[in-house]
């Protein structure tokens, strides 16, 4: 009977920590991304001024300006500013 027991929890154990390991994985890439792409535009940045580096480039790289923003092509409806119901 203990055998029995001990197989069971081995079993159970082993697919909790299955699950565990996927829920790790999949919510540890967003988060990595997250910690980690300043790094990564910050070494980007830095290749880049290594490569264009002259003797007057000092300083912070240049930042390009970002294209204007597009009207959103279809039209969405306002919120009405109406009470739907009155207490």
């Amino acid at each position: 009977m203990e055998v029995f027991t001990l197989l069971i929890m081995t079993i159970l154990f082993g697919i909790t920590s299955v699950v565990g390991l996927v829920y790790l994985l999949i919510m540890g890439l967003p988060l990595a991304f997250l910690l980690f792409s300043p790094l990564l535009i910050f070494y980007s940045a830095k290749e880049s001024r290594d490569e264009n580096h002259t003797s007057q480039n000092h300083g912070p790289p240049k930042l390009t300006p970002l294209p204007a923003l597009q009207p959103h092509p279809i039209p969405l409806p306002m919120p009405s500013m109406r009470a739907t119901r009155s207490s």
